[in-house]
């Protein structure tokens, strides 16, 4: 794997294992019904003739009605989608929840959740990336990055932020901690629950004062552009430290078949990606299955906009482990 940079500049490689940075609403038909003609006498041309009127049938086609979903489903992502209730009223939202296959719990739409409450939030032009403040306490989350803030306390058990259709979804933890909520699913499996008895201070429930800006993945003049293929992607990014102490600056989580651009300051990092099917954990990566790898210190030049791709010869990339990863 290589580093390609804008005005290309290729950088040879030294591996390609990684292939990274990798209601149905039934319009109901309308029949039109035959409109009834009533038959019109003929005159008969013979005296005291006898006009019969013919009794004209009327037929009319059922129209069909729509079938509502039915929950659960499964998306065509393979995501299993509920209805949203939140104490005890179904919202109405076209952005469902879902819960992913080997993950723990489910993922909520962050602002219908927040409209439930009259809570207004700050979204990024991008919709990736959101902020607010609910009683006095300022949360933030963005799409792919497993940390979350509410307040001074940092969430993340590996479970990140999704971007799903143009909505940012959270995982339920978020509300257990911002809200104080109980979250669950319905008996049935057909709906996912949030119960809470907070009382909303509207006056203390504003965006007031925050700020978020649509780059969401670090700031500065150099961009590092990340996509996934059939598999997640977890990048770290670390400062290069001449005493080997190296800082991380940046991680990143990339979904299945999506892109993401990192921006950072012109100067010399290590890169370590990892890939694979399920995350574990922080401690573990994707565990033996997932393929990891990592760069020496590399330079990145002011204004430069970087890219990966494969390659079969020897370059900037060497085969790493999970603990090299994790730092185990």
């Amino acid at each position: 794997m290589i580093f390609r940079h804008n005005p290309i500049k290729r950088i040879g490689v030294l591996f390609s294992i990684m292939t990274i940075l990798a209601l149905c609403a039934c319009s109901a038909q309308s029949t039109a019904l035959q409109s009834n003609e009533s038959a019109t006498p003929q005159a008969s041309s013979e005296p005291n003739s006898a006009v019969t009127t013919l009794p004209v049938t009327t037929t009319q086609t059922p129209v069909p009605t729509a079938t509502p979903q039915p929950f659960p489903y499964e998306d065509e992502a393979g995501r299993t989608r509920y209805q949203l209730i939140i104490n005890g009223e179904t919202v109405d939202t076209e952005s469902l929840p879902f819960s992913i296959s080997g993950e723990k719990g489910a993922y909520y739409p962050l602002k219908d959740v927040l409209a439930f409450f009259d809570v207004p939030c700050l979204i990024s032009e991008s919709s990736r990336a959101a902020t607010g403040r609910v009683n006095g306490t300022v949360f933030k989350a963005q799409a792919q990055m497993p940390e979350m803030t509410v307040g001074k306390l940092t969430l993340g058990s590996g479970s990140t932020p999704q971007y799903v259709d143009g909505c940012l979804y959270v995982p339920s933890y978020l509300f257990m901690e911002l809200m104080d909520a109980t979250v669950d699913f319905t008996s049935d499996l057909s709906g996912a629950t949030l119960v809470t008895d907070i009382t909303i201070d509207v006056d203390e429930s504003t965006t007031k004062g925050l700020k978020l800006a649509d780059n969401t993945f670090g700031d500065g003049s150099v961009q590092l552009t990340l996509e996934a293929q059939s598999q997640s992607v977890c990048a770290k990014l670390f400062e290069a430290d001449a005493t080997g102490k190296n800082q991380e600056v940046l991680i990143v989580f990339v979904a299945p078949n999506e892109s993401i651009d990192l921006y950072f300051s012109a100067g010399t990092y290590i890169l370590k990606l990892a890939s694979g099917d399920v995350w574990i954990s922080d401690e573990e990566a994707f565990g033996a299955s997932g393929s990891y790898s990592s760069t020496d210190a590399y330079t990145f030049e002011k204004g430069g906009q970087y890219e990966l791709e494969t390659s079969t010869t020897e370059g900037d990339f060497y085969t790493d482990s999970a603990n090299g990863f994790t730092g185990n």
